[in-house]
């Protein structure tokens, strides 16, 4: 289409201005001519043209079907393929990224013209599509918020509210002017923000300071934050749910499930009981975990005093324990599996308290029976390194014992002059370089298993 931009990507001059003169002949706005991937790159980053005509060969460390990735992967711009060698290896590559057309040289103006304009059209298409897709997913997101109780807001990248439930106009007292204005023009902060050392000009506000103005009123609202994905897994919007039912103390009242949304990040088997011994929360890994001992997802609406399956890994009374003495167990389960191995589970018990008084227990089962294996494995080694350090030790004692009769000879015949004499004394001297080799070689042997040693015995530390 006339008046659109294109990149020419081409490291032979020649060929390039070829290009470049039959694109102006066809109506286009030339956006740059490069000869290099990493330039490509840059120029669309701050150009953004139309389409891009990349050669496939180019000099350097980047090839075009590389650079043509990148700019297709960050600014979503077309990429038509230029090559004169056109083997079914190149080909697969290119293709393999799904250009928007592949041109091989040399090519007629008539080819190029409408390999652009197909390109181009495509593009614009999809664009028109996406924009649709983009203004329904909004349309699905503001249904979503708007059904739900909690105060909502959603926000743009810049923080422009884009959504706000009934529940949240309600609480901000206000009509629909909430959308378009700014999350700072909603919430106030403390008028003397802290600042990060050693920056100035960079200040920031924690979500325990920020109110929320009424018509009549001022109070401490309590912000979570979270954010929309588009398919391309780019963050699209932000979404904020507001809690006003918090404490004036800052910090010393965080809603229960701000740790509960923190545990379904480990892999570890967790999960939360309240005094009456009731599962509050777990996680996939408990989920899992129960499955694996025939205990299904209704079951768990039981106490733990109920199902017998979790008492081989931890009892009513150690519970009953920690709820008492508000302090954690920590215990490893000894256990063989159907196939007769044995595994190992730490196990661990630990107390949330309110006012002094226990109000949950948060129980994890870590398999360690790798650990365990390794530990045991280092031992023997260890214990192996020491039975060969001993054996070494007695081989020296015997040499050594060579060498007190070895000297003697020495001093014996050292005044004789026979070549007879001078051999035997060259050979206890051969004899004598021997065993210093020998030592040489014990002490480093011996530095190598202390060494060894040392580290098996503080493995546990690591």
């Amino acid at each position: 289409m006339k008046g659109s931009s294109i990149l020419i990507v081409e490291d032979e001059m020649i060929i390039a201005m070829e290009i470049r003169a039959t694109l102006k002949k066809l109506g286009y706005n030339i956006a740059g001519t490069v000869i290099s991937g990493f330039d490509a790159i840059q120029v669309c980053g701050e150009k953004h043209p139309d389409l891009v005509l990349m050669d496939i060969r180019l000099k350097g460390d980047m090839d075009g079907i590389e650079a043509a990735k990148k700019i297709m992967d960050l600014y979503d711009i077309p990429v038509i393929f230029l090559t004169g060698n056109s083997d079914k290896t190149t080909v697969e590559r290119a293709v393999s990224i799904k250009p928007a057309g592949f041109l091989i040289k040399p090519f007629k103006e008539r080819e190029l013209f409408g390999n652009i304009e197909m390109a181009i059209h495509k593009t614009r298409v999809k664009s028109k599509i996406d924009s649709l897709e983009t203004n329904k997913a909004k349309e699905n997101l503001s249904k979503k918020i708007s059904s739900l109780k909690k105060p909502l807001i959603a926000t743009d990248k810049n923080g422009v509210i884009t959504h706000a439930n009934t529940s949240f106009i309600e609480l901000v007292g206000e009509d629909n002017k909430i959308v378009g204005r700014k999350l700072h023009d909603i919430f106030s902060t403390p008028a003397k923000p802290e600042k990060i050392n050693g920056y100035k000009d960079m200040i920031y506000f924690w979500p325990d300071s920020i109110e929320i103005e009424n018509p009549d009123s001022t109070s401490l609202v309590y912000l979570r934050a979270g954010f929309i994905l588009d398919e391309s897994r780019d963050i699209q919007n932000f979404i904020f749910s507001v809690d006003n039912d918090i404490k004036k103390e800052p910090g010393k009242d965080i809603p229960f499930d701000e740790f509960t949304g923190l545990i379904d990040s480990f892999s570890e088997v967790i999960f939360i009981t309240d005094i009456s011994m009731k599962f509050v929360y777990y996680n996939n890994s408990f989920l899992e975990f129960s499955k694996r001992l025939g205990v299904s997802s209704f079951q768990l609406t039981k106490t733990i005093y109920e199902l017998k399956e979790f008492s081989i890994f931890v009892s009513g009374s150690e519970y009953v324990e920690v709820f008492r003495t508000n302090h954690s167990i920590v215990k490893t389960k000894k256990l063989k599996s159907k196939g007769r191995e044995i595994n190992y589970f730490r196990v661990s018990l630990i107390p949330s308290s309110k006012n002094n008084q226990v109000t949950h227990v948060t129980t994890i089962i870590e398999d360690i029976t790798s650990l365990v294996n390794q530990k045991e494995h280092d031992e023997y080694i260890s214990q192996n390194l020491e039975d060969i350090k001993n054996s070494l030790s007695n081989a020296h004692s015997v040499v050594f014992e060579i060498n007190k009769p070895l000297m003697n000879i020495i001093k014996v015949i050292g005044n004789k002059s026979s070549p007879e004499y001078e051999k035997i004394v060259e050979s206890a001297h051969e004899i004598e370089q021997i065993l210093e080799r020998f030592n040489i070689y014990k002490i480093k042997y011996e530095e190598g298993i202390d060494h060894i040693v040392y580290m098996s015995k503080t493995a546990d530390n690591w």
